[in-house]
């Protein structure tokens, strides 16, 4: 509690009073005016002051948000001179390079504002096949953030932040079985369940990120000569820090 104050008298004609005046009015101290108003002084301050989130204010040091999918999503291969699905998705030979054909996931893309710097962990799950007959046909899925890889240093392959399915309806060729419960003697392609998809449950921590609006996301590229990628985005989500 706040004890006895006792204030200076000023006369008329005193000089330089405007330091000690202040200090009486609301100075930190047994002897100010600011005691009255409730201010503890430092005898009567508790040590270790018990504080709970019942006395932080929601969102002052995190934040979260996410979104999904409700479908399936095709991305069907063609654009220009390359009728290869008929459709305008255009592929890429080289997968490491090109990173402005990646494209968006519908339900695996978020942007949020941040209020104050903070690192945020993203968190994601999804699923994805093709209709490829090559094994080296890939179809890629590349997280994103502002736009960007999540390493300058990286290409899309050799980010850690990306994973691609081969040959997602056969098994066959080099990587085929051979049967010999049926007498099988060679290697044969065979049809694959067509609902074991390739499934990425992946998630990044980003470094401090400044104040302000941000995106993150998953986008997929293909080899041009695959026709078709099938995507469905299961979740994404995210969650900010303060730093």
């Amino acid at each position: 509690m706040a004890g006895i104050v006792k204030t200076e008298t000023f006369f008329s004609g005193d000089s330089s009073v405007a330091e000690r005046l202040y200090e009486q009015m609301y100075g930190v101290g047994e002897n100010s005016l600011e005691n009255i108003n409730g201010q503890l002084t430092s005898a009567n301050l508790h040590d270790n002051p018990d504080i709970t989130y019942m006395h932080v204010q929601k969102n002052s040091f995190t934040g979260a948000g996410a979104t999904a999918g409700t479908a399936s999503t095709d991305f069907f291969a063609g654009g220009t001179a390359v009728p290869v699905g008929s459709g305008w998705y255009r592929g890429v030979t080289d997968l490491s390079k090109k990173e402005g054909r990646y494209l968006a996931i519908p339900g695996a893309c978020a942007r949020f504002y941040l209020p104050y710097p903070a690192r945020v962990l993203c968190l994601w799950s999804v699923t994805w096949a093709n209709d490829s007959q090559n094994e080296d046909k890939t179809s890629n899925i590349a997280f994103f953030i502002d736009d960007g890889l999540t390493s300058t240093k990286d290409n899309p392959l050799t980010t850690p932040q990306t994973r691609r399915v081969r040959q997602s309806r056969f098994l066959g060729g080099s990587n085929g079985f051979t049967n010999k419960s049926y007498g099988d003697t060679e290697t044969q392609a065979v049809m694959f369940d067509r609902y074991k998809q390739r499934t990425w449950s992946g998630h990044y921590l980003s470094e401090e990120l400044s104040p302000g609006y941000h995106s993150i996301g998953l986008r997929v590229a293909a080899h041009s000569a695959v026709k078709q990628t099938r995507v469905k985005a299961r979740s994404m989500k995210y969650i900010y820090f303060r730093t």
